[in-house]
């Protein structure tokens, strides 16, 4: 078991977890931490595998280094972009227009493993009026010169973004660009309604022809991600703006005050804003939080988990929950070691943090792959033969 604060302590940051739906609470039971902006760095390598994660390092590229990392025994790595081309052949396909489909192609690329691009990191600011939203984009080099499709990731409450990246740095490796922002919101003056709206300045920044992201994001296609707070924050973007085309929200909260419940500021939006989405949906969540508590509040609790969120979603074209058995509500974290005092609010669940993560980012990755890419493979590891053994799958269609 995590070792917990002294209970004056513990108590004050349970003012951000969720209550039950006649008390409810803010999302997450978590304590601000501050985030160090000067800390990042446009060289910043991927950081090395933590203890308890299974994440292959980044080898350090830099920023905006126009490199790829291809298979050398079929594409020689002095090849330029258009010898590369002439090479990529799939002598499997059969001559004869008659011949029998052969049906896809194999995943070189599993969604459970990384992907074939080397990865680089854009930190910066986003100015919205008199607030500023910390980011850091995570995106693939390229040398074909094609955009990457933008994801935005919002974290827990009070929760830095930096306890997530090695995630966002796993979907990053498959092509996107992956944007872990930080809205404003501190613990006593949180306002999800100005963190949505500061959620949608990010996608600006994104797109922003003359921005730091310029040429590397394809303003076509936006998918919102969050944990928490930022689950149930990205919804609320999702409900907004129609740019998102797909939200993938890990075990999100849709919590209020603890003591006041909901507002104008810290609205219900569950059914409503969820109800009428008709967008690709995916839910991976716990219950082991709606039974465990501390100090008589709840992490996740059962009237405002992912399940509700899930049941709630009348419209959408595509939905998927998949339950972590014996996850706890920060076992989606990238390492439990680096989150501290954190991490030790919520009561810890049974299962494998180091497991569940990376079954968390196969899941991820597979939902990306599938409703941007059209990657219909990915279905063996969303609900088939290949979905991890820490989630269990119900999904609509």
């Amino acid at each position: 078991m995590r070792t917990m604060l002294p209970v004056a302590i513990v108590f004050l940051a349970l003012a951000g977890c969720g209550g039950s739906k006649a008390t409810p609470g803010l999302t997450d039971a978590i304590v601000e931490v501050p985030q160090d902006e000067d800390a990042l760095t446009t060289d910043a390598p991927v950081p090395e595998d933590g203890a308890d994660r299974d994440v292959t390092p980044d080898p350090g590229a830099t920023d905006d280094v126009p490199v790829v990392d291809l298979p050398t025994a079929d594409v020689p790595t002095q090849d330029t972009p258009e010898d590369v081309a002439a090479d990529v052949v799939d002598t499997d396909l059969p001559t004869d227009p008659g011949a029998v489909d052969p049906g896809p192609p194999p995943v070189e690329y599993p969604p459970s493993a990384r992907g074939q691009y080397q990865t680089q990191q854009t930190p910066g600011n986003v100015t919205r009026g008199n607030r500023t939203i910390p980011v850091v984009a995570h995106g693939p080099q390229r040398i074909d010169g094609l955009p990457s499709p933008l994801v935005v990731f919002l974290p827990g409450f009070q929760a830095p973004t930096d306890l997530y990246k090695e995630t966002v740095d796993h979907l990053a490796s498959h092509g996107f660009v992956v944007v872990r922002a930080t809205p404003q919101g501190g613990l006593f003056n949180v306002n999800h309604v100005e963190m949505a709206a500061d959620a949608i300045a990010v996608i600006d920044w994104a797109q922003d022809a003359a921005g730091p992201l310029a040429g590397r994001v394809d303003g076509t296609w936006v998918g919102m991600m969050g944990h928490s707070l930022g689950g149930k924050v990205s919804t609320m973007v999702a409900f907004q703006d129609s740019r998102v085309k797909a939200l993938f929200a890990i075990d999100p909260v849709n919590g209020g005050n603890p003591f006041t419940g909901y507002s104008a500021t810290l609205p219900d939006i569950v059914p409503d804003n969820v109800a009428t989405l008709a967008i690709p949906l995916g839910f991976p969540g716990e219950t082991w939080s709606a039974d465990h508590s501390s100090l008589g509040q709840s992490c996740a609790p059962a009237d405002q988990n992912y399940t509700t969120f899930y049941d709630a979603a009348a419209a959408a074209s595509w939905k998927a929950k998949w339950e972590f058995p014996g996850a706890d509500h920060m076992d989606f974290v990238d390492d439990l070691s680096a989150c501290g005092t954190i991490c030790s609010i919520c009561p810890d669940g049974t299962g494998q943090p180091i497991k569940q993560v990376n079954a968390l980012r196969t899941l991820m990755t597979a939902f990306f792959r599938l409703h941007q890419g059209g990657e219909t493979a990915m279905d063996d590891w969303l609900f088939g033969a290949k979905t991890p053994a820490e989630a269990i799958a119900t999904h609509t269609p």
